[in-house]
C-alpha cells in the first residue's frame, strides 16, 4: 500500500483533514476507515457526482494498493516423518482413529498403499502452526477476518509414518472485492501433534 499513502495524505490535507494519524490505523482494516473518512466527507459536501467519482477512484486505489502488498510465504513446509516399529496395519488403524477423534472426516483410506486423506475442516490456525503471509509486516493469521481450513494426509509405510497438513486460508474484510485467497504453509506443528497422538496410542496398545 506504499504507493497509495502519498495520495491519501495529500487528499486529506486538501480536504481539511489536518492530521492523518496513520499510526492509529490498523493496516489490515485501513480500507474501511478510509472509506468512512471519504464517505463522511462527501456527505458533508452534498454527495455530488464529482465527489462520488473521487470517492470511487480513491477506493479503487486503496484496494489495489493493499492487495499488491500481500507477501506470500517463501518457506517450504517441512516433511514430518518418523520411524515406528509396529506393523503397518496397526499404525494405519490407529492413524484413522486419531484423525476421526480430532474432528476430521476421512475422504479416502487405502490400506494397500497406506494412504489416508481427510476433507478440509474449519480450524483456526495460529502463526506458530502456519505461515499465510503478511501485509506491510503484519501477519494475516493475527487478524480475526482471516479464516483457515486444514486437511491432513497420512502415508503409512513399513516401519514409518508421514503426516502432511494442507492449509487453505482466506482473508475477508467485508467486501467481496477485497477478499484475498491466502497461500498458507504449515510449520509442522499440526503434523507433529497428530503424530504424537498416534505414537501414544500405538505405543500404549
Amino acid at each position: 500500500m506504499g504507493f497509495v499513502t502519498p495520495y491519501l495524505i495529500l487528499w486529506s490535507q486538501d480536504n481539511g483533514l489536518d492530521t492523518f494519524e496513520r499510526n492509529k490505523y490498523d493496516v489490515l482494516g485501513f480500507r474501511h476507515r478510509v472509506r468512512g473518512l471519504l464517505s463522511n466527507r462527501f456527505k458533508n459536501k452534498g454527495g455530488n457526482m464529482r465527489n462520488l467519482g473521487i470517492f470511487s477512484v480513491l477506493l479503487l486505489i486503496v484496494t489495489i494498493g493493499c492487495a499488491v502488498t500481500y507477501n506470500q510465504p517463501i518457506t517450504s513446509a517441512p516433511i514430518i516423518v518418523e520411524a515406528l516399529h509396529f506393523s503397518k496395519d496397526e499404525i494405519f488403524k490407529v492413524a484413522r482413529q486419531i484423525l476421526v477423534a480430532e474432528g476430521y472426516q476421512i475422504s479416502s483410506a487405502d490400506e494397500l498403499s497406506g494412504t489416508i486423506s481427510t476433507a478440509p475442516r474449519n480450524l483456526r490456525v495460529t502463526p506458530e502452526q502456519a505461515d499465510c503471509g503478511k501485509t506491510m509486516g503484519l501477519d494475516y493469521l493475527k487478524d480475526n477476518r482471516t479464516s483457515t481450513r486444514v486437511a491432513i494426509g497420512v502415508i503409512v509405510d513399513k516401519g514409518s509414518i508421514t503426516v502432511k497438513a494442507n492449509i487453505e486460508g482466506e482473508y475477508k474484510p467485508g467486501d467481496v472485492i477485497q477478499n484475498i485467497t491466502l497461500t498458507c504453509v504449515s510449520t509442522g506443528v499440526l503434523e507433529k501433534d497428530i503424530l504424537r497422538k498416534i505414537k501414544d496410542v500405538v505405543g500404549g496398545s
